[in-house]
């Protein structure tokens, strides 16, 4: 699991070598625009129609571009929780947005010519709309701080050392999603606090399972045009993305919500767990509470077999031993996620560093 960690820093330090600092911290998804008006909630998600999909999505293009947008449909949420009300405005966006993507049953569309545009600008908002309303936008940031620090120069104000995944895991989360200490002491399992903490964590990992679903629609929606030899061999394919798209925060969304969701859907998958019971809350208890959990036989990742093109065992060269997939091999396999990757510029890079970082990263003392 540190391991898993420690080459997530090799993919993100990788993007800010493509993009640099101030691109791709500074940066909005869509490129930038005038600040808009401010936005009505109600107005906006009233408005919001299937017929009328391409207006609605323009409106919420526009929408998410003013500074108090996000913040505005926080505090509407928390209106409508308070009194009791079965839907919110976030949902109400999110059901809309989806149903631009995916069929009656949930399954992508096919994507076309005609309605390209809309897949894209649907998925990208869905992501946008999951990682902003929740403490996920706080942990994405946190991750880029973490970067930072993780690769100032030794000495620096930037610099940290991180011994353990537990000081990982401190910087990365936000407050709200840890339960408080005092004194040292970590607050009960059972009680308000903890309880509130691990509420804010589920919110926050299954906002980005929600992202990274989108994120993949995005990247399957991208055009691929195929690079043929003199023969007629398919050598590579190029993958294009819009112009107003920034690659730069997309990408950087994309990692971590891929890397979340990947491993939560490898807890589900990979063991028996209760019907009342999401892997986020197995997660949370297993971050925090090890010694007081009755989840210690779960297995959080499966370390599945990395197989070659014809589905064979592929085997370390040195030592002979099979090799097996972390969570970002497995993500990038994903044919959307590898699209938007290789739009990014990103996945060339990765193809060499992820041998030389494997090799490289060693195990935190701790």
């Amino acid at each position: 699991m540190k391991r898993h960690l420690l080459r997530v820093f090799i993919v993100l330090i990788g993007l800010i070598a493509l993009f640099g600092c101030e691109q791709f911290f500074g940066a909005n998804m869509f490129g930038a625009i005038d600040e808009p008006d401010p936005v009505a909630i109600d107005s906006l998600v009233e408005k919001l129609d299937e017929a009328n999909a391409a207006s609605s999505i323009s409106r919420l293009n526009d929408a998410v571009e003013n500074d108090t947008f996000f913040a505005d449909l926080k505090a509407s949420v928390s209106a409508s929780e308070a009194a009791g009300e079965e839907t919110n405005d976030v949902e109400e966006i999110v059901t809309f947005l989806k149903t631009q993507y995916t069929d009656t049953e949930g399954n992508p569309v096919v994507v076309t010519d005609e309605n390209r545009d809309i897949v894209q600008d649907a998925a990208l908002l869905t992501a946008k709309v999951n990682v902003e309303t929740t403490s996920a936008a706080e942990t994405i940031d946190n991750v880029t701080d973490l970067i930072i620090a993780a690769t100032a120069e030794e000495g620096s104000e930037d610099a940290v050392d991180f011994d353990s995944t537990e000081d990982v895991v401190e910087t990365i989360l936000p407050a709200s999603a840890k339960p408080p200490t005092v004194d040292g002491i970590l607050a009960a399992k059972d009680s308000p606090e903890a309880e509130a903490a691990k509420e804010d964590f589920i919110k926050l990992v299954e906002s980005l399972q929600e992202a990274s679903d989108a994120y993949s629609v995005f990247g399957s929606a991208l055009i691929t045009e195929d690079i043929v030899d003199g023969e007629g061999n398919v050598i590579d394919t190029e993958v294009t993305a819009p112009d107003d798209v920034n690659m730069g925060e997309v990408a950087q969304s994309a990692v971590v919500a891929a890397l979340v969701d990947t491993v939560v859907d490898d807890i589900a998958t990979n063991n028996t767990l209760p019907a009342d019971v999401s892997p986020a809350e197995v997660l949370f208890e297993l971050v925090f509470y090890p010694d007081d959990t009755e989840y210690q036989d779960v297995t959080v990742w499966s370390n599945p077999p990395k197989l070659d093109e014809e589905g064979n065992q592929e085997l370390d060269p040195e030592t002979n031993e099979p090799l097996t997939m972390s969570p970002l091999d497995v993500a990038f396999e994903e044919e959307g996620m590898e699209n938007l990757l290789d739009a990014s510029g990103l996945l060339d890079l990765l193809e060499g560093m992820f041998d030389e970082g494997a090799a490289a990263t060693e195990e935190p003392e701790q």
